[in-house]
């Protein structure tokens, strides 16, 4: 048997009240399937950086702000 959306809303709703719940999806799949290249992570911002910050996808939102959004 399985749960009608409006029950599966409200047990996440009351699970809400309950306690803290992390939310976890696939963005880190969905960014390495943009393709980006070493330079989108470093942008101009960071362009002087000492390391190669590919693969930091937390610095893509202040460097590709839009592929993050």
């Amino acid at each position: 048997m399985t749960a009608s959306t409006s029950d599966s809303i409200k047990s996440f709703q009351t699970a809400l009240k309950e306690r803290i719940l992390i939310l976890d999806g696939p963005m880190g799949t969905s960014i390495q399937n943009m393709g980006l290249p070493s330079d989108a992570f470093s942008g101009t911002r960071f362009a002087e950086h000492t390391h190669d910050l590919q693969g930091n996808n937390d610095v893509l939102s202040l460097t590709l702000p839009d592929a993050i959004t």
